[in-house]
């Protein structure tokens, strides 16, 4: 089993996450894969604070960049980040969810393509 992606664009799209997840963790993030019916699962959890309902729709949009949490010293950014992650799994024909669950969690799944041997 073998999957087939753009190197650059999945470095990218994970740095993203990860760099995410380092600046609004508290004192965790898990990073799990796992393999499951040919589909490659990737879920980065941190303990921060998560985002505003009303924004977990549109944080994989360009630009978009939702409410920070009260008391939070923002990073920057430019909302670019998580697009790139969108970008990421439609080019490889794959899904990106983010959940709330004590922190943030973020769920990529790519198709793994089977090398003939």
């Amino acid at each position: 089993i073998d999957i087939d992606v753009n190197v650059e664009l999945f470095n990218s799209g994970l740095e993203n996450i990860v760099r995410n997840a380092i600046h609004y963790a508290k004192t965790k993030i898990d990073v799990t894969l796992s393999v499951k019916n040919k589909i490659l699962i990737v879920n980065i959890h941190d303990d921060g604070p998560g985002v505003l309902e009303k924004d977990l729709p549109q944080i994989f949009e360009p630009f978009y960049r939702g409410e920070r949490p009260e008391n939070f010293n923002d990073y920057g950014g430019s909302g670019l980040g998580l697009a790139i992650v969108s970008r990421l799994v439609e080019t490889h024909n794959g899904t990106v969810t983010a959940v709330n669950d004590n922190g943030l969690s973020i769920t990529l799944t790519l198709p793994l393509k089977h090398i003939a041997s």
